[in-house]
């Protein structure tokens, strides 16, 4: 019959368009696959650094399942996909019956490096997962000094984060611009699902944050818009121990952090000069731009003070 004819045609264009999605995200890989190191050292190291960096956390089977339109997985592909996301870091949040349903609503896209993901100020119209790489988070504002609008770093973001949920939790425009710097592999939920499966879970987490921000002092004279928008911009992370929180090359330097659970240690790394008499260790002053002739005439006599808390487990 004709409708039989053009729901075959439908189905055929959506196999159609998973199959070029999964070649997509697969060319990456597969560009190199069968070469072998040759004389040419440049090549070689690229094809170390992509195997070594770039490891799928799926596989071809997981991510050809993911690129299928919901409605065509079978219940033993969604078994293979909850085994498959549940053991995920971005998903461990969730308890398990919002997992089951996330597997029939998720879906596989991989980015090169260079690729705008989602745009400041846009509609949003999908939240992510980041599996694998690196994002650029940049937000656009207006400089008064300058007279003109400057792109302001917010802080690379790394997998297993998830972003976009408060633009559609509070059906806002994208507050910044995300730009892949690395190939990267994510997982997608649409607007529809999001708000089916996971916007009651997410709208909990805001609550939780909202209550965590009543209980510090810093935030007691604030107004209640005011807290309100901070619950929307703010997100909750878990360190392990030992873990650094905000340092070299380490946390996102243009955000402030609460510390809600738990304790750290806050080591300030200054230069110090340390003075000995006989072999021991007489005093110790602040090193000053205008020691630097001493401090060349005597450097090993110099460590920072990170170091003389390893050396004398001195906590600050």
């Amino acid at each position: 019959t004709p409708e039989e004819k053009e729901r075959r045609k439908t189905l055929a264009r959506m196999r159609f368009k998973a199959a070029a999605k999964l070649v997509i995200a697969n060319a990456y890989w597969m560009e190199d696959e069968g070469e072998e190191f040759g004389e040419d050292v440049e090549k070689n190291i690229q094809l170390i650094s992509k195997k070594k960096i770039y490891k799928s956390e799926l596989t071809m089977q997981e991510r050809s399942i993911l690129n299928t339109p919901a409605k065509l997985r079978t219940d033993e592909e969604k078994q293979i996909i909850s085994r498959a996301i549940g053991g995920l870091k971005c998903f461990r949040r969730y308890p398990s019956n919002v997992k089951r349903q996330l597997t029939a609503v998720t879906y596989f896209c991989f980015y090169g490096p260079g690729r705008i993901i989602a745009r400041q100020n846009q509609v949003a119209h999908a939240m992510y997962f980041l599996l694998i790489g690196e994002i650029s988070v940049k937000e656009r504002r207006f400089d008064k000094l300058l007279n003109d609008y400057v792109d302001y770093e917010k802080g690379p973001v790394g997998h297993g984060t998830m972003f976009g949920e408060q633009a559609l939790l509070h059906n806002l425009p994208r507050p910044a611009t995300f730009t892949t710097l690395t190939p990267c592999e994510l997982l997608m939920i649409k607007r529809d699902d999001f708000d089916l499966v996971l916007r009651a879970t997410v709208w909990k987490s805001w609550e939780a944050i909202q209550v965590i921000l009543n209980s510090f002092t810093y935030f007691r004279n604030w107004s209640e818009v005011t807290k309100r928008e901070c619950s929307i911009v703010a997100k909750t992370r878990s360190y392990a121990p030992e873990e650094t929180i905000l340092g070299d090359s380490v946390g996102n330097f243009d955000s402030v952090y609460f510390v809600t659970k738990g304790s750290c240690y806050m080591i300030e790394n200054m230069i110090l000069k340390i003075f000995t008499e006989d072999g021991k260790k007489k005093k110790v002053e602040l090193y000053t731009s205008d020691d630097e002739s001493q401090r060349q005439a005597s450097e090993q006599q110099y460590m920072t003070l990170s170091q003389l808390v390893q050396k004398y487990a001195a906590k600050s």
